[in-house]
């Protein structure tokens, strides 16, 4: 009874409705969640799989979720937009910069929960009326960089590939390279627009690279597979920034748990729905960071005790990609 009386105020409060008809509230008037995806890859899967639990664990049986993927065409993402605001969803959950821009831009009355998405408090703040909150998106290159350096200590060059559509990306290699100087790494910075483009750009990876490097970038995460041969092509470990392209098989990565993306902001939406405004709820950090490893590969370059000592020293979790779901539940 606690319960539906709980969500029967979470719904007068976001919708505003003066009389929910009937005691059955959680049945007859359910709360309705749209999630706007960019691309289908594993590590944007679990993170709207975990956004997901947390919400439903918190109102069982009264929530709707109606998940679109824009296929990272801007067109089709405002289509979704304006879906969502035609059904009168309660809460919409953009994932990523960019479809959290074009959120921001469309929706000006609906609470915005933004997941995986480079957008800081300070911009929050200057909204006048702000109707966005969420978790941030964002790892130093310095760190990813520091981390690249201590276990390929002889490594001098690095090939990056991004996705040139993707502009919070920019300043993230520009930050790449300038630190690279700092350390002895040299940087080939090769773009592409669509995922037919990796076969060409892979033809003119540096002879000399020591290793490929992915950010984080939806685009290329979804073309792992197209990546790894090429990898293999050069001799070179596949280096990414989530768990998800190594559990595809890449080789390691440095990053944090995408659950714990969609826990946060599962946990944000839950606030939201019990009533709580949102621009009281400032953007979430993620602080806890990852080495994700695949161990087929990295034992055949010999670097897994040395991960584990990176790991230990910077109290960071060392995770074998095998063992993620048994070793680390939520």
């Amino acid at each position: 009874m606690k319960l539906k009386i709980g969500v029967i105020l979470a719904l007068w409060m976001i919708a505003g409705w003066g009389n929910t008809g009937s005691a059955d509230a959680q049945r007859i008037n359910p709360i309705k969640i749209g999630i706007i995806v960019p691309i289908e890859h594993l590590a944007l899967q679990k993170i709207v799989n975990s956004f997901k639990n947390t919400v439903e664990t918190a109102f069982p049986q009264a929530v709707t979720f109606d998940v679109r993927v824009s296929q990272l065409d801007l067109k089709l993402a405002n289509a979704i937009i304006d879906v969502f605001m035609s059904q009168n969803v309660d809460i919409i959950v953009p994932i990523g910069t960019v479809t959290t821009k074009m959120t921001l831009g469309k929706v000006k009355n609906k609470p915005i929960i933004c997941l995986a998405a480079r957008y800081l408090e300070s911009e929050r703040k200057k909204r006048s009326r702000s109707n966005i909150t969420g978790v941030i998106d964002h790892m130093m290159s310095r760190q990813q960089l520091d981390f690249i350096k201590a276990i390929f200590p002889d490594i001098q060059k690095i090939s990056v590939i991004y996705d040139l559509g993707n502009e919070k990306l920019f300043a993230e290699i520009e930050e790449l390279v300038n630190y690279g100087k700092q350390l002895g790494i040299q940087f080939q910075v090769l773009g592409i627009q669509h995922l037919l483009d990796i076969n060409q750009v892979g033809g003119g990876i540096a002879p000399d690279t020591n290793a490929l490097f992915i950010l984080k970038d939806n685009l290329l995460a979804s073309g792992i597979q197209l990546l790894i041969p090429v990898a293999k092509r050069y001799n070179i470990p596949l280096i990414t920034s989530d768990e998800g392209t190594v559990s595809e098989g890449a080789t390691l990565a440095f990053g944090y748990r995408e659950e714990i993306s969609g826990q946060l902001g599962g946990e944000i939406a839950v606030k939201i729905l019990q009533g709580t405004p949102i621009q009281d709820i400032e953007m979430q950090t993620i602080n806890k960071f990852s080495i994700f490893y695949n161990p087929t590969v990295c034992s055949g370059l010999h670097i897994i005790p040395v991960l584990q000592q990176y790991a230990n020293k910077n109290h960071y979790e060392l995770i074998n990609i095998q063992n993620i779901q048994e070793k680390n539940p939520l």
